[in-house]
This record gives C-alpha cells, sequence and structure tokens, in this order.
C-alpha cells in the first residue's frame, strides 16, 4: 500500500465511551481524511467533543505512513460514572444478643467458661446505632458530551423498638433503659435484663421474667428459672430451667433425675448427670453426658456419652460412647423432637380410647340389649361414646400434623453419628429404619449411618469435612 493511498476514519464505538481514528484505504472510505484539519472536522461533524486529545489527534495523521492498515488510535475517551456508597448502620455496641466468651487455645475446649464475659448490657441514654448517610456517585459522559447519571447508592434503615428512642430525623437511636441490646429484622430493642447476684435459692425463690436472666451464682435444687433467655454462670442442681432461646451454665448439671433445661435454641453446658435437656438448636456439652436424656433438633456435640438416650435430629458428635463397665447407652440421629412428642400422645390417646371403647362395643349391633339396661348405665355408656369420639378427633388432628412435619421438612434429618475415639459395648444406635447393638468395642474417628438395605447400622470412615466442634 503506498503512502498516497493511507488515510484515516472516525470511528465511534456503540457505548459512546470512545471515538478512534481508524488507518484506511483512501479509496476505500468516502470520508476518510489525511490532514489535522480535516481530522477536527471529523470530530466535530461526529459531536465528539468530550476529553479529545487534540495532541494524538495530530500525531496521528503525521504518522499516517507508519499505521498498518485497520490500526486504531484511541483520541477520545469518555468518563465512567462511579458509584458511591451505600448508607450503613453503624452500632456502638455488640448487638448480636449473644454472650461473648474467650477462647482457651491452650485446651481442646472450644470455650473457656470460666472465664466467659457477662451478656453485653447498656444503660439507659447510652446511644446504640447512628445512620451513616450514603454518600452519591459522580455521573460519567460519553465522548458526545452525554450525561452519564451515577446510580443511586442506597440508603439504611434502622427502627426503634422497645426500649429503644431515636432523634427527630431517625438517625441517632439510644436506649431508653438498662438492658440488653438486640438486632433483629431492622429494629433495635433494648431487652430487660435481670441479674441474679448470687444463687438461686430461697433468698430469691422461684425466678420467671420476661427478659434475659444473667445467674452469677448457681441454681439449687428445687428452684426454676423461666425467661427468654437464661445464662447460669455457676452449675445447675435439681432444678429446672424454661428459656425460649438459648440456655447456658458454665459448671455442670448434677440433676438427680430431676433436672430439666428446655430451651427454644441452643444449650451449652460443661457436664450433665442424670438430667434432662430438651431443645430445638443444638446441645454442646464440653465433658461427658452421663445417664441423661437428651432430645433436640438440632446436633449434639459432647465429650463422652454414657448411658441414657440421646436423639438428635441432625446428628450427634462425641469422642467416646458407652462405658467399659457396659453401660447401656441408646443413641437416635435423626429423630425429629416435635414427631416424637406427637406420637407419644398419639400412644397415649391411643390406650386411652381402647379402655374407653372397651365397655361400649360390648352394644355395637345390640340395640335390645342397650335399651334393657338401667338408665343410668345408658348415661354412662353415651359419655363413654362421646369421650371416644373426642378422643379419635384428636387423634386425627395429630397424625394429621405429623403428616405435615414429615411432608415439609424444612431441614432433614442427618442419620449420622460421628466418634472420635471410640464406642464401647452395650450401646445401641437406632434410626426409625435401622438398628444396631454393639457388643464389641470399635476405636474411631468414625462415622455410623443407616444402612437401610441390610437394615442396621453400617460403620464407616470419617473424612475431612465431617470433622466437627468436639
Amino acid at each position: 500500500m503506498d503512502f498516497e493511498e493511507k488515510a484515516l476514519k472516525l470511528v465511534v464505538e456503540r457505548d459512546k465511551m470512545y471515538a478512534d481514528l481508524v488507518c484506511c484505504l483512501s479509496e476505500d472510505v468516502a470520508d476518510s481524511f489525511m490532514s489535522f484539519g480535516a481530522a477536527q472536522e471529523a470530530l466535530k461533524s461526529a459531536g465528539v467533543i468530550f476529553n479529545v486529545d487534540l495532541e494524538k489527534v495530530r500525531e496521528t495523521t503525521e504518522n499516517i505512513e507508519q499505521m498498518n492498515r485497520d490500526e486504531r488510535i484511541c483520541v477520545a475517551e469518555g468518563r465512567e460514572p462511579t458509584f458511591g456508597k451505600d448508607g450503613y448502620i453503624d452500632f456502638k455496641v455488640d448487638v448480636s444478643g449473644k454472650a461473648v466468651y474467650k477462647v482457651d487455645e491452650s485446651t481442646n475446649e472450644k470455650v473457656d467458661f470460666k472465664n466467659a464475659t457477662k451478656v453485653v448490657c447498656v444503660q439507659a441514654g447510652e446511644i446504640l446505632a447512628e445512620i451513616v448517610p450514603p454518600i452519591p456517585g459522580n455521573p460519567g459522559k460519553t465522548v458526545l458530551g452525554e450525561n452519564i447519571p451515577a446510580s443511586r447508592p442506597k440508603d439504611a434503615s434502622l427502627r426503634a423498638g422497645i426500649n429503644v428512642e431515636s432523634n427527630s430525623d431517625n438517625t441517632t437511636f439510644k436506649a431508653s433503659q438498662s438492658g440488653k441490646p438486640v438486632f433483629s429484622d431492622g429494629i433495635i430493642s433494648v431487652l430487660p435484663v435481670y441479674e441474679v447476684p448470687g444463687d438461686v435459692d430461697y433468698n430469691t425463690g422461684h425466678i420467671e421474667f420476661d427478659g434475659s436472666v444473667i445467674i452469677n451464682g448457681s441454681v439449687l435444687d428445687d428452684f426454676n428459672v423461666k425467661a427468654k433467655e437464661v445464662t447460669v454462670l455457676g452449675t445447675v442442681g435439681a432444678a429446672e430451667i424454661i428459656s425460649d432461646t438459648n440456655i447456658t451454665v458454665s459448671g455442670g448439671i448434677t440433676g438427680k433425675d430431676k433436672a430439666r433445661l428446655i430451651a427454644g435454641g441452643n444449650v451449652k453446658i460443661k457436664y450433665a448427670n442424670n438430667a434432662y435437656i430438651e431443645c430445638l438448636g443444638d446441645v454442646f456439652a464440653q465433658r461427658e453426658i452421663v445417664n441423661s436424656n437428651i432430645s433436640t433438633n438440632g446436633r449434639v456435640f459432647v465429650g463422652n456419652l454414657i448411658g441414657g438416650i440421646t436423639t438428635a435430629k441432625l446428628g450427634i458428635e462425641a469422642n467416646s460412647i458407652g462405658s467399659d463397665l457396659g453401660v447401656a447407652t441408646r443413641v437416635e440421629p435423626g429423630v425429629d423432637l416435635e414427631v416424637r412428642k406427637i406420637e407419644k400422645v398419639m400412644a397415649q390417646i391411643d390406650e386411652k380410647i381402647f379402655l374407653t371403647v372397651k365397655p361400649v362395643t360390648l352394644f355395637f349391633g345390640e340395640k335390645q340389649k342397650f335399651r334393657s339396661l338401667p338408665e343410668e348405665k345408658k348415661i354412662e355408656i353415651k359419655q363413654e361414646y362421646e369421650k371416644f369420639k373426642m378422643l379419635h378427633t384428636a387423634h386425627i388432628k395429630l397424625a394429621e400434623r405429623k403428616k405435615q412435619l414429615t411432608n415439609k421438612e424444612s431441614v432433614p434429618p442427618i442419620k449420622e453419628v460421628i466418634v472420635r475415639k471410640n464406642i464401647c459395648p452395650d450401646t445401641i444406635i437406632t434410626t426409625d429404619l435401622c438398628m444396631r447393638n454393639f457388643s464389641k468395642p470399635l476405636t474411631g474417628p468414625i462415622k455410623v449411618v443407616e444402612d437401610v438395605d441390610h437394615s442396621t447400622m453400617a460403620v464407616r470412615g470419617v473424612s475431612d469435612k465431617d470433622d466437627g466442634l468436639v
């Protein structure tokens, strides 16, 4: 291609963010040009007015002979819009609603309960949070001088809940009374906290509180605590603790077959002896659970599990299960707590139905026999029949509820038991379909899972991903 044949043409990209001078053959492009002035005219005609590098235009027109065909030189570049920053909530206090624990890395325990800090509390008038407004972005511009709007950053939203007040423009939130700060569903609240300086005993009586309870001592035998959340920094005896959410016991439970812990969330303890624990979350026992009954819709994490019955919808993890002394230990992974409760009530109703219907069946199809009865006996039989109908209706409703729970399983059951060290003889691991009685000791790490084809619980190896929190 001779020098005289080379020329330039102007190309504006489709998104209008770039304008290029492209080397071409003059005979192929009608509006091609070669001089700096002609290039300026072409830019003006195309409306390219923003961020034009005239020096590069001049340099390009002066060096056409050195360019290759279709080579591009960018002489104008648009400006992309810059994104701003979304507004956000600047929390001044911990609003997780959880106790903060120190991790003792010198031991295998995940939590050092002895040094557990107290649940975060705030004082009336204390600032809980502030809304930081969004920072707007800067608009961009095309090479044609057209503005490109920047996307609008989002505003942060926060509402004042119970015991919280905000300023007139809802940007600063303060506690209106002392308590425990929590944040949920875009609402910041302060829950009242009742703190017991020592033990729950005759000086306090039973405690029932519509908030969180922190007990700096122990819960002694025969005392009850009922609250939205319960933290015990000491131990629990033959007592009852009921919580809407979590129960944390820094020490252990010596239940004497009377202790009952019922929680709507997690239960965290050091150990449990002769206790009953029921919760919808997980159970964490740092040391051991001995001769206790555990029922949870979460997972059980325990050091040593000896005796009793442990059911956990999401499985069990333990260092060891059973005892060398042959203590019978029953483990049931994959059991739904609510379904099990319904089944127990249905069994009780079945028994009542049997006892109720027994005298009534004597007169089925025997109208004459029934008419010959004394009036008082007739009334008694009719009452029993009405009782039967009531029990039968209750049974149907429970069966329907069980079916709903089974069919609408939001979290599927996990029918597995992970053992780090060993399973001792007289350990029974069972599900609704399979069962195995371990007559000989087994050494871990192993995972016990269902083998439906053989109606037993099979022993498998443990992979890295099975590594739990025990």
